[in-house]
C-alpha cells in the first residue's frame, strides 16, 4: 500500500506540474502583443510560481500516508481530510500572499485546479480501491 501511496503523490505531482504549464502556457500566448510581459525579462516567472505552488501542494500530501491506519483508512471523513485539508490550507494561504503578485485571475486558477482535480480522481480510485473494499 506504501507504493500505492507513493504512485498517487508521484502522479499527481506529474500531471498537475505539465497540465498547469500547458495551461499558463496557452494564457500566456492569448494575450495581445501590445501587452507589458513584451518588455519585461521576467515573463516566465509565472511557470515557475505555478511550478513552486504545485511542488507546496504535493508536500502537503503528506497525510495521505495516515491512511496507512485501519481506522483512517476505513473512515470517509479521515480519509477525505488526509488527502485535502494541507493543500486546501496551502491554497487558502496562497492566496492571501500572491493575489497581488499575480495579475490575473486565470493564472492564479491555472495553477490549483489542475492539481484538485487530479487529486479528488486520484482519492475516489483509491475508496474504490482494494484496500478498502478488502480490509472492512
Amino acid at each position: 500500500m506504501i507504493k500505492y501511496l507513493l504512485k498517487i503523490l508521484s502522479l499527481t505531482l506529474v500531471f498537475s506540474c505539465v497540465t498547469t504549464t500547458f495551461l499558463l502556457f496557452i494564457i500566456q500566448s492569448m494575450r495581445p502583443l501590445t501587452h507589458n510581459r513584451m518588455r519585461c525579462d521576467m515573463s516566465g516567472i509565472v511557470y515557475g510560481i505555478g511550478i513552486g505552488i504545485i511542488m507546496f501542494l504535493t508536500i502537503g500530501l503528506a497525510p495521505i500516508f495516515l491512511n496507512l491506519n485501519k481506522k483512517v483508512r476505513e473512515s470517509s471523513f479521515y480519509s477525505l481530510t488526509s488527502f485535502f485539508f494541507i493543500p486546501f490550507i496551502i491554497t487558502i494561504i496562497s492566496i492571501f500572499y500572491m493575489g497581488d503578485i499575480l495579475e490575473s485571475i486565470k493564472e492564479y486558477s491555472v495553477m490549483f485546479i489542475p492539481f484538485f482535480s487530479i487529486l479528488t480522481y486520484f482519492f475516489l480510485k483509491f475508496r474504490k480501491s482494494k484496500f478498502i473494499n478488502s480490509k472492512k
